[in-house]
């Protein structure tokens, strides 16, 4: 996810970051504190890239398990967001992940 939504490969060699996210609590270390912090990707679901810098924690036993990313998959399929049809993710799908 994070090479989809930035274009970028994961920062190497790994850069640790603790930014703050809702209700100004604190990440434990990851390495995605641009995703959080950049105004490029503010246009991305928040509870989205707060998933994604907790998968990227520097230490595995603060990542979440696969059984709540599951969770929180299924009850964020049912977000809308203002202009996001069927045809324009089907658009975006097929751009970034099936066109070279």
């Amino acid at each position: 996810m994070w090479q989809i939504i930035t274009g970028l490969d994961p920062p190497m060699p790994p850069t640790r970051g603790a930014r703050p996210f809702e209700g100004g609590r604190r990440l434990p270390p990851h390495y995605a504190a641009d995703i959080l912090d950049k105004p490029a990707y503010k246009h991305v679901d928040p509870e989205l890239r707060t998933t994604i810098a907790r998968c990227m924690a520097h230490d595995p036993a603060n990542r979440p398990l696969c059984g709540r990313l599951l969770d929180q998959a299924k009850t964020s399929a049912n977000k809308y967001f203002r202009g996001e049809t069927d045809e324009v993710i089907r658009a975006w799908l097929d751009r970034f992940l099936y066109t070279p």
